[in-house]
C-alpha cells in the first residue's frame, strides 16, 4: 500500500495507477542482492576475530538489506495516478523525500507514447510524454508498460 497524502474529492474516481516496470531498477536490485550475498560468503572467514568479525559480517549483511529496502520503497511508491479529475505525480526519491505534483485535467493538452533504446523495445516499455498548457510542465513516464492504453484513457479523460 502506498502511503501518501493524496485525498480524493468527492465523486473523484481512480481510472488508472501506474508504476515503472521493475526491470527499471534491475540495476539496483543486482547490486543490492550482491551487497547482501557477498558480505556473507566473502567475510566469513572473519568470524575467527570473535565478536568484531561477526559484527562486521552483520554490519555488511543488513547495509545490503537496508540498500535492497530503500530500491523497492523507491520503485513501489513512484506512482502516477489518473483520476476523473486530475492527474498526480508521486516521485520517491529518498527515504523521507517525497515529491507530489497534480494537475487538473484541463491542463492536459496532448499524450504520445516513445520507445527509447534497444533495452526498453525488448521488455515491451514505453515512455509516456505528457504535455500540459504551461510548457514548463511536462510529465515523463519511463519505463511503463501499456503505454498505449495509458494514453487512451488520457485521452478519454481530456475529453470529457
Amino acid at each position: 500500500m502506498v502511503r501518501t497524502n493524496i485525498d480524493l474529492r468527492p465523486n473523484e474516481e481512480i481510472i488508472a495507477l501506474i508504476r515503472r516496470s521493475p526491470w527499471m531498477h534491475a540495476w539496483g536490485f543486482a547490486i543490492g542482492f550482491l551487497w547482501t550475498i557477498l558480505p556473507l560468503v566473502l567475510f566469513f572467514p572473519l568470524i575467527r576475530l570473535g565478536w568484531f568479525g561477526w559484527g562486521l559480517l552483520i554490519l555488511g549483511f543488513l547495509s545490503g538489506l537496508w540498500y535492497l529496502l530503500s530500491i523497492w520503497k523507491r520503485w513501489h511508491e513512484t506512482i502516477f495516478l489518473i483520476t476523473s479529475e486530475r492527474i498526480i505525480d508521486v516521485d520517491r526519491s529518498h527515504w523521507r523525500r517525497m515529491f507530489i505534483h497534480e494537475w487538473t485535467n484541463h491542463d492536459l493538452v496532448s499524450s504520445k507514447v516513445e520507445v527509447e533504446g534497444v533495452f526498453m523495445r525488448l521488455l515491451g516499455l514505453r515512455t509516456l510524454h505528457i504535455m500540459m498548457k504551461d510548457p514548463k510542465k511536462r510529465i515523463e513516464c519511463h519505463g511503463i508498460k501499456r503505454a498505449e492504453h495509458i494514453k487512451q484513457l488520457l485521452d478519454e479523460v481530456q475529453s470529457m
